[in-house]
């Protein structure tokens, strides 16, 4: 995107809005790049598809004579790529999950 923004008579807001892209944060790359500061990496990175689903509600099981047991996971997370699949339950730190992912991107 930012070498296309560089073309004579190009449109920096047409571009950002075809890429679905905010136009100042597209504007922040091309300042970035001239001046050296925004780099393309040599290898590319491979983008993974993401899906987005609403978690099945569980079943509190009651204990002899109290309420109801409460979940104890503040959420979850499904990771499936060809090969593995990843259940991260409960709260995940950002750390944590960083740690998945690269570990997912040395396969």
């Amino acid at each position: 995107m930012v070498q296309e923004c560089a073309e004579p008579g190009v449109s920096v807001s047409e571009v950002a809005q075809r890429n679905r892209v905010n136009t100042n944060l597209l504007f922040k790359w091309c300042r970035l790049h001239k001046g050296g500061q925004l780099v393309v990496p040599s290898t590319s990175v491979a983008l993974l598809p993401v899906t987005v689903v609403k978690p099945k509600p569980k079943r509190a099981r009651r204990a002899s004579g109290t309420h109801a047991a409460s979940a104890s996971s503040a959420g979850a997370i499904e990771i499936e790529v060809p090969g593995a699949r990843i259940y991260l339950h409960g709260t995940v730190s950002e750390a944590r999950l960083e740690a998945v992912l690269k570990a997912l991107a040395r396969r």
